[in-house]
């Protein structure tokens, strides 16, 4: 499974309108492209500020890694074209070895 997390910094938003265009457009492309699941965690009512979750999950850990890393690719490039700033990103990667067996809640 990998988790990564993305504040983001949009100069150019002067709306929630704007940031929403910004936001939107980017989880989508990240979706299509990475097949995985996509979401703004906020903060609510910023207008220029961003907080973007994504996950996935793959069938081996190397897999994992390679499309947390792609993904990362991705994002940075964006940045460079793109109407916002990365301020801070973070992911992480566990494989099914990380977990303990009977640690499951039903």
């Amino acid at each position: 499974m990998g988790l990564c997390r993305v504040d983001l910094f949009i100069p150019g938003a002067s709306s929630l309108k704007d940031r929403r265009s910004v936001v939107r457009s980017l989880l989508e492309q990240c979706r299509r492209r990475f097949n995985l699941s996509a979401a703004e965690l906020g903060p609510d009512g910023s207008h220029q500020e961003a907080s973007l979750a994504f996950s996935l999950v793959a069938s081996c850990s190397s897999e994992a890694q390679g499309r947390m890393a792609a993904l990362e690719s991705f994002l940075l490039r964006s940045e460079e074209v793109g109407p916002f700033e990365i301020l801070h990103r973070e992911q992480e990667v566990w494989c099914d070895d990380d977990f303990s067996p009977g640690t499951a809640e039903s």
